[in-house]
């Protein structure tokens, strides 16, 4: 069995379709329009065709964002350490948010049967504290 994979002739990029066949008349009939097949099964999210030689070679796509960080060894853009880090403590400053929101029930409750509750007042202004601090690490 054979593997091809097809590439763009102005462009040398990949296309994600690889076909297997035992048929190279099958070659042509699964070719997208408008592109090429050259044996081999390749990355085309790293490789590509040099147009000058046809040969495949290593290719870095343009970074996707100022966020992301290519990493060699999976030859892939990658979003850095630090977005990573900081998207978990949004999310999990979004949990506890929701987390505290479940909680004014009880005191909204008392305040709408006696709006003169000092208690309850109290622990909506804690609670309402404690989101305002939470929504600094979004």
């Amino acid at each position: 069995m054979r593997r091809y994979s097809f590439y763009h002739p102005d462009t040398g990029l990949f296309t994600a379709k690889i076909l297997a066949t035992t048929n190279p008349a099958l070659v042509a009939l699964n070719t997208p329009e408008g592109y090429r097949a050259i044996a081999g099964a390749y990355d085309h999210l790293s490789q590509r065709v040099d147009l000058g030689t046809l040969k495949v070679i290593d290719y870095q796509p343009p970074r996707p964002s100022p966020q992301h960080e290519w990493n060699p060894k999976s030859r892939r853009w990658e979003l850095a350490a630090a977005v990573i880090a900081q998207r978990q403590l949004a999310a999990q400053a979004l949990s506890e948010i929701a987390r505290l929101e479940a909680t004014q029930a009880r005191p909204m409750r008392e305040l709408a049967l006696d709006p003169a509750n000092v208690a309850a007042h109290a622990r909506l202004a804690a609670i309402d504290a404690q989101i305002v601090e939470l929504r600094k690490r979004l």
